[in-house]
């Protein structure tokens, strides 16, 4: 094999090359090949550790891989709700392999009225991050409340209904609704599968044009367009700028530009024939349990603050199953 290889390489190479030397040339091209099926190996071993987990190979460079097992995630979360005489059962436990975090679906209840919803674990440290609540009050569910006279997109016979309480003013609610409210609206109220209401809730002393906000969108619904005014407010407006756009003018602006009657709306507006409205559903508000803005209503659960839609999407889920 030696003479074939040397023959053969010494018909391109016309120089003379030691004997000696042909056996380094031979071992560094055998490593070299030895190197690179193991690293092919390696590559496709890992491939295949992140196929079976229903990750696509192509992002494997973009991935953390986990180091603990579901097993031992489960163990760390039952053992510790345990501890806390929560008790309750795992649904389901799923990797996130953006993060390196477990999230663990749980189902308890708490003698306080809160309900367990979901645990977050740490990977590396096998550390519980975070605990979801959300607040137990079957005796103030949405079927429970007075929701005549107020703002109710999508199908009237919808399985559940979900109320927001929600300031126009309200840096937070804002958010919501660019990031949240939409999807909402898109998966669920759109298919029929949920109906959304929405009540005023204009925390005045922090947020001062929240209730001349508040009125001029129920002006806008005695003319059937709330939503639309309702869209147009939250788009139109950016907390981070300082400029003012919810100035007397800047709301009969909106009125234009969703096509209101300006004339009706400027008598409504104008005469504050919306004020006792909106203090109505202030009052009503605090007396069903909101105490920040935004706060909702979804089958059972009253939920506190603006949360991303994959929390929304759960307690929707859980609610509608």
């Amino acid at each position: 094999m030696m003479e074939k290889l040397k023959k053969l390489l010494s018909e391109e190479c016309p120089w003379d090359i030691p004997p000696g030397t042909w056996y380094l040339i031979i071992v560094f091209i055998s490593a070299t090949l030895m190197i690179g099926i193991l690293a092919g190996t390696s590559q496709v071993l890992k491939e295949e550790r992140v196929c079976n987990m229903n990750v696509p190979s192509s992002s494997v460079s973009n991935i953390i891989l986990p180091i603990r097992t579901n097993n031992d995630v489960n163990h760390l979360v039952l053992s510790t709700l345990t501890r806390l005489r929560y008790g309750g059962s795992i649904k389901n436990t799923r990797y996130n392999f953006a993060n390196g975090k477990w999230l663990v679906d749980y189902e308890a209840k708490t003698n306080e009225g809160l309900k367990i919803i979901e645990v977050r674990v740490d990977d590396r440290t096998l550390k519980i991050e975070k605990i979801y609540f959300v607040l137990m009050t079957p005796e103030l569910s949405p079927s429970k409340i007075n929701l005549d006279g107020q703002p109710i997109k999508g199908n009237m016979s919808a399985k559940l209904t979900i109320v927001e309480f929600g300031d126009f003013d309200c840096a937070y609610c804002r958010n919501f609704y660019r990031t949240t409210y939409k999807k909402i609206i898109k998966d669920y109220v759109d298919t029929g599968k949920a109906k959304y209401v929405f009540i005023n809730f204009p925390l005045t002393s922090i947020h001062p044009r929240s209730e001349r906000a508040a009125e001029a969108a129920e002006c806008a619904y005695d003319q059937g367009k709330f939503w639309e005014y309702h869209d147009v407010l939250y788009d139109n407006w950016d907390p981070e700028s300082l400029k003012d756009a919810l100035s007397d003018e800047d709301l009969k602006s909106y009125a234009m530009k969703v096509g209101l009657d300006m004339e009706e709306f400027n008598t409504c507006f104008g005469n504050g024939e919306k004020v006792s409205t909106v203090q109505g559903d202030y009052q009503l508000a605090i007396k069903e349990g909101a105490i920040v803005a935004p706060s909702f209503y979804i089958g059972d659960s009253l939920i506190g603050g603006a949360q991303p839609f994959v929390m929304m999407k759960r307690i929707i889920d859980y609610n509608l199953a």
